[in-house]
């Protein structure tokens, strides 16, 4: 990314910011970072912080695994990928993918169980959410959604090296029972998505103080301010 392109968005978050319609938050720790992925859809992970024994979950993929793929061919980890999305799954199913990526056409909750899944109102964008959507109410879809918690004890998994979450505003009520749960987990990339209408910025600050009294810090946050990355302080 060029100088010009970071000072644009450095600019544009800090009006918003300023405009109260963006959080204040900075890196809270300092973690050396590695990006994986494309240039909008990438994400940081501490550095040297996986390897072939990592478990690594990636909740919502929409048409881009450049991330996970990177961590494939870089760490030989196993990642499990989960996306309700029908486009998405018909996009999966068309893909060459290694033995390491492993595919479940569920979503992420707070509850077992079935959810309404919104799609955007551009055309051009696959990705849907569990807000409702005024605009695409009609073509709303039903699909199938689980805790973490029962997706870790379906696939015999006891602790994760990091979980990333792009899941279109349903992070909140989801982080709220990661954290109930006391599941182990050594890293979180989460997106948040106060940027919605219908979401406010006091929701992302309350889910990012819960997540430090949960005892992970900030170790990186993206130019636009959506992307977050949380390391649990007992790496550090």
């Amino acid at each position: 990314m060029n100088r010009r392109k970071v000072a644009y968005l450095r600019g544009k978050r800090i009006l918003k910011q300023l405009l109260g319609k963006d959080v204040w938050n900075y890196k809270q720790t300092t973690v050396p970072g590695e990006f994986h992925g494309s240039e909008s859809e990438g994400w940081c992970v501490a550095t040297g912080s996986l390897s072939s024994n990592s478990i690594v979950y990636s909740i919502g993929i929409g048409d881009d695994i450049t991330f996970d793929l990177s961590l494939i061919d870089r760490y030989d980890i196993q990642l499990f990928a989960y996306d309700p999305t029908p486009e998405s799954i018909d996009w999966i199913n068309r893909q060459n993918l290694p033995e390491n990526f492993h595919f479940y056409g569920k979503g992420l909750a707070s509850y077992d169980g079935v959810a309404k899944f919104y799609r955007s109102k551009k055309k051009t964008n696959i990705c849907h959410s569990m807000m409702q959507r005024k605009e695409t109410v009609r073509e709303a879809v039903e699909v199938p959604v689980e805790r973490l918690a029962s997706l870790c004890k379906e696939n015999g998994h006891t602790s994760i090296d990091l979980l990333k979450m792009d899941i279109e505003g349903a992070e909140y009520e989801v982080l709220d029972d990661i954290i109930n749960s006391e599941i182990n987990i050594d890293q979180i990339l989460v997106e948040f998505h106060h940027r919605f209408k219908n979401i406010t910025v006091s929701k992302t600050k309350r889910a990012i103080s819960l997540l430090n009294e949960a005892g992970y810090k900030i170790f990186y946050i993206s130019l636009k301010g959506r992307e977050y990355s949380f390391i649990n302080e007992r790496l550090l």
